[in-house]
């Protein structure tokens, strides 16, 4: 099903900030386009814009 954060960096401030940096960023056509781990990434937060960016995940995941 995918991914919703960083991997291995699930507490702390370091981890937080990570985390909600990706969250805004991984869905933008070129981070989906040129970063391979973008495409595995699914928000359970953010349904609707993971199946209309993701160009990976949703549709292996047939949710597109």
């Amino acid at each position: 099903m995918g991914v919703d954060m960083m991997p291995h960096c699930f507490n702390g401030l370091i981890c937080e900030l990570v985390n909600s940096g990706i969250d805004g960023v991984v869905y933008f056509d070129i981070v989906q386009h040129d970063f391979g781990p973008a495409g595995f990434f699914r928000d359970p937060n953010d349904l609707d814009t993971y199946r209309n960016k993701s160009i990976f995940l949703a549709a292996l995941n047939n949710e597109k």
